[in-house]
């Protein structure tokens, strides 16, 4: 009976032993190699910490990948020795004073270090901008808040001899920082390494800049010749966006749109009027910036027209001066001044008109030289197209027409009237002064 039950546990002990050897046979692997550093005053800064940790590994995973536990547990004191000469050459401002290989169900590698000399106490960060106005140097600072920070916290502690062998970690996480934070920008910086170091850091615009700028100032209730006084000095704001890299601007648009804005209705001869300006961009290397300035106050207006193919003898060029005052949005008086250059002479009109909304308007006129009314409605069908009509009940005359906007400055119509019973076609040109 006992000799069976040793042939039944036979196998199982062999097993066993099997499996123990397997396990004293483990080859280590990268991921097997833990690396820990302790520095005698504690203060190695993180990411400086974390570049010796790398530079160790790869030192520790050339002598130690695809070897035993046992194998490397043997000769311990080898591979200790071996780790302290190479780190000792290759570090800078530090001297390796021990080394541990610890291997049991992972390699653990611990590195003592001894700072070289005095350590960096406190660290002073300036930053300024190259190639960019003020007041665009102001915004993008303000984007990298907290880039100093970023020296602080990888300088101090560190000894100064260290200074150097740290150049290219700060660059490449300086780089990380401003593609985060500043990404139109770049980034150099100059150090004075000390107990105090002083860290000198300035920012380039990238390309692509703004090169030029194209100024368009429009109105619906004032003439455009009247903007013009304001151009300028809209001209002299929007310089300062010149050699400033178009995303830059793209992605600030809405700060510069506010400000453009504000600056112009500040000035006098927007704010006599209440005006109130939008401003546009089409942000480019040539951008393109358009203000609409308005107001709710008034409608002045000044247009001059030329008709082609008219069969009367009314006149065929007419000058137009519009002074209207609105009242609660949709009430307005107005009066209306016509200069015939042919004729030498003027006529002049006041009339009322009430705003449905900004498309719709219905009123009247009346007509001093002539002393006769007119019934008056216009629709603007879109940014493009308009109808107008004009009716005078005492005579039975009447004006239709159909407006285009050409651009800004120029509308073509087509006219038909009845006058005396007689109708008549034509097109006249307008110019919107």
């Amino acid at each position: 009976m006992n000799f069976n039950r040793k042939i039944l546990f036979l196998p199982l002990c062999l097993f066993f032993l099997g499996y123990c050897h397997v396990a004293s046979a483990a080859i280590i692997a990268d991921d097997d190699i833990n690396i820990v550093i302790t520095e005698t005053n504690g203060q190695i800064p993180l990411l400086i910490r974390q570049r010796m940790q790398t530079s160790i590994a790869v030192i520790a995973q050339q002598l130690l990948s695809g070897k035993q536990y046992e194998q490397v547990a043997a000769q311990k004191i080898q591979y200790e020795d071996t780790i302290e000469e190479v780190f000792n050459k290759i570090l800078v401002g530090y001297t390796v004073t021990n080394v541990s290989v610890e291997a049991g169900q992972n390699v653990n590698i611990i590195v003592r270090l001894l700072p070289w000399s005095d350590t960096i106490n406190k660290v002073d960060v300036t930053v300024k901008t190259d190639g960019v106005s003020p007041e665009i140097a102001t915004l993008a600072l303000q984007d990298i808040q907290g880039i100093d920070k970023l020296f602080k916290d990888n300088l101090r502690g560190l000894p100064i001899d260290a200074v150097d062998w740290s150049n290219g970690i700060l660059k490449h996480n300086l780089n990380d920082f401003m593609q985060k934070k500043l990404p139109e920008f770049r980034a150099d910086f100059d150090m004075q390494p000390g107990e105090t170091t002083k860290v000198a850091v300035t920012i380039y615009p990238r390309m692509p800049v703004v090169r030029t700028v194209d100024l368009r100032m429009r109105s619906n209730s004032m003439p455009n010749v009247y903007l013009l006084q304001e151009r300028l000095y809209l001209q002299s704001q929007t310089d300062i966006l010149l050699g400033v890299p178009v995303e830059f601007v793209e992605r600030h648009q809405d700060y510069f749109a506010r400000k453009l804005a504000a600056d112009l209705d500040a000035n006098k001869a927007f704010s006599l009027f209440n005006m109130h300006t939008k401003v546009n961009f089409a942000v480019g290397e040539k951008t393109q910036i358009t203000t609409y300035s308005d107001t709710k106050d008034y409608n002045i207006n000044i247009q001059g027209w030329s008709d082609f193919g008219r069969d009367d003898d009314k006149a065929n060029n007419v000058y137009r001066l519009h002074l209207g005052k609105i009242f609660k949005t949709k009430h307005e008086l107005f009066t209306q001044l016509f200069f015939l250059p042919q004729e030498t002479e003027a006529d002049w009109a006041a009339g009322y008109y009430y705003h449905f909304n900004d498309k719709w308007r219905l009123g009247g006129r009346y007509f001093f030289d002539d002393d006769i009314w007119s019934v008056d409605a216009k629709d603007v069908f879109d940014d493009r197209w308009l109808g107008r009509f004009s009716y005078m009940p005492e005579n039975n005359n009447w004006e239709a027409a159909i407006r285009y906007k050409v651009h800004d400055f120029i509308s073509l119509e087509y006219v038909l009237d009845q006058d005396d019973g007689r109708r008549n076609r034509w097109i006249r040109l307008i110019g919107n002064f």
